[in-house]
């Protein structure tokens, strides 16, 4: 979501459990317009705790209009993300499938990943032009879908670091 934004909005770690409630920021996405982004703890976080943000995640589905699913390039996991898939389109909602820190794997990690999730979106925060490309791939993504008559609001993100 930093990235996307260009403003440091969410806590980043590598410690699972970093993002305990959801963190949203409102910005102008040309040309679609004003949009708001959601980012939420973890599906996979543990504990009686882990649990608890894990049913907010969840009921922040309700908000939605589109979701953004991360996961961490290496850490591909297809339990979570098969279960919200289910969700999305249980709920109608349409979803990006992102795959990022693309830079921290070997290039044979990131063939394997673009053969297995060929409509994902590869990003690295640590490379502009990636993230551009999902800026991109997201404005098409709400085109398409407006055309469709339908009125996005907030987009979220899911991420998996397993």
């Amino acid at each position: 979501m930093n990235a996307i934004i260009g403003q440091e909005i969410s806590l980043v770690s590598d410690v699972k459990g970093t993002t305990t409630d959801p963190v949203s920021k409102g910005m102008e996405l040309n040309p679609i317009g004003p949009v708001v982004f959601i980012d939420t703890a973890g599906l996979d976080d543990g504990g009686e705790l882990g649990k608890l943000r894990v049913e907010r995640t969840m009921k922040t589905l309700e908000k939605l209009d589109l979701a953004i699913y991360v996961i961490e390039a290496g850490e591909l996991d297809d339990e979570y993300y098969e279960k919200m898939v289910n969700e999305f389109k249980r709920r109608g909602i349409p979803y990006i499938t992102v795959i990022n820190k693309i830079d921290l794997v070997s290039n044979e990690v990131t063939k394997k990943s673009k053969k297995k999730w060929n409509k994902a979106v590869l990003t690295s925060t640590r490379d502009s032009v990636t993230i551009f490309t999902l800026k991109e791939e997201l404005i098409k993504k709400l085109v398409s879908d407006k055309e469709q008559t339908l009125k996005y609001k907030a987009y979220q993100f899911f991420y998996y670091n397993g």
